[in-house]
């Protein structure tokens, strides 16, 4: 899911949270809100949205007025569950952990729609891959420190451990000094990674949870399920197109034949996209990606075997393309994926 920078996406009761939490530190909201173009009323509208762009705005004025560049640890971890509504409610009344994470592979993004997610199940631990998609580098570290710090505390809430063997994956570089991480994140933390993830050991993952409650999980459930459909329904295109490769015996079929499918010429599609702010290209894109990891992870298949698999001319080629995707060559990908078992990545 992609979204605009100029578009309202993001609900404003973290953008409250983060002004309260500013200002137990005497900085005011009329600065936390500078040059941000939102007012002090916006804050008790409790339906408005605002931009990513205006989100990034909230983000440089805390890094700067706090001067820590930490502060994205510090505030995940002083979101409550409370703070995310409806939401929580549901991650609260989870069963596992692996219920959770499912639950938030598919309805995430509803509450931090910048980033791109993915819940990767395997028999002795699962990944949850964090992708950044809609700010610049300025506000990747804060935003990536945020929501593992929230998830670590989260965890902590519904296991009852205080250290939790939690395991966190950064692609950023290491900081010279990490006892922020230590103190927010366990000792489990890793730089110069090919990924932002959160890996969970089998043990942790399946642990019955504290707070369990069905009744209540499928009520939440049920709502973030209508509040799903109102948001996919502004992205049908992308959608629509998503749906007819994934159901076609092609598995990348050009434009032309997805447009034929649409009863559109492929001027309209691309057009179409374009006011979503996606490219069929990009489209093609994340599905070879997609593939491409669960080959990696699921298959001793070579690079070469991968690559012919996903219709690239040459593993060069693929390895050049996954590295765009990603950041990593496909090797290293690989091999980082045996982490907890061997660390042979440390």
């Amino acid at each position: 899911m992609r979204i605009q920078s100029n578009v309202p996406v993001l609900a404003m009761n973290y953008p409250f949270a983060l002004i309260r939490l500013l200002e137990t530190l005497d900085i005011s909201a009329e600065e936390s809100l500078k040059n941000t173009g939102l007012s002090q009323e916006d804050l008790s509208i409790s339906e408005k949205l605002i931009t990513s762009e205006q989100s990034l705005s909230l983000i440089r004025n805390a890094l700067s007025l706090t001067g820590k560049s930490d502060f994205g640890l510090y505030y995940g971890d002083c979101l409550s569950i409370n703070t995310h509504g409806i939401f929580g409610m549901a991650v609260l009344s989870c069963k596992t952990l692996d219920v959770a994470f499912t639950f938030l592979n598919k309805f995430l993004f509803l509450q931090y729609p910048f980033a791109s997610y993915q819940y990767i199940r395997g028999k002795d631990s699962s990944t949850f891959e964090i992708e950044i998609t809609a700010v610049g580098n300025e506000g990747r570290k804060f935003l990536i420190e945020m929501v593992f710090s929230c998830i670590y505390t989260t965890i902590k809430l519904l296991t009852g451990l205080d250290r939790p063997e939690v395991f966190f994956e950064f692609s950023g570089k290491k900081p010279v000094n990490q006892e922020s991480h230590r103190d927010y994140l366990g000792d489990n933390v890793r730089f110069d990674r090919p990924r932002n993830a959160v890996i969970l050991p089998a043990s942790i993952r399946d642990m019955p949870l504290k707070f369990y409650e069905p009744i209540t999980l499928g009520m939440a459930v049920k709502k973030c399920e209508s509040t799903l459909i109102r948001v996919l329904n502004r992205k049908r295109m992308e959608i629509r197109v998503t749906d007819i490769i994934s159901n076609m015996s092609v598995p990348f079929p050009d434009i032309e034949a997805v447009a034929r499918n649409l009863n559109m010429c492929s001027r309209t599609v691309r057009r179409k996209l374009k006011l979503e702010g996606v490219t069929y290209q990009e489209i093609l894109d994340e599905k070879r990606k997609k593939i491409a990891i669960k080959y990696l992870i699921e298959t001793d298949m070579t690079i070469t075997q991968i690559s012919t698999e996903l219709y690239f001319s040459d593993s060069s080629y693929f390895s050049r393309a996954f590295k765009r995707w990603t950041g990593v060559l496909p090797k290293y990908y690989r091999r980082c994926e045996g982490l907890i078992s061997s660390n042979v990545c440390e």
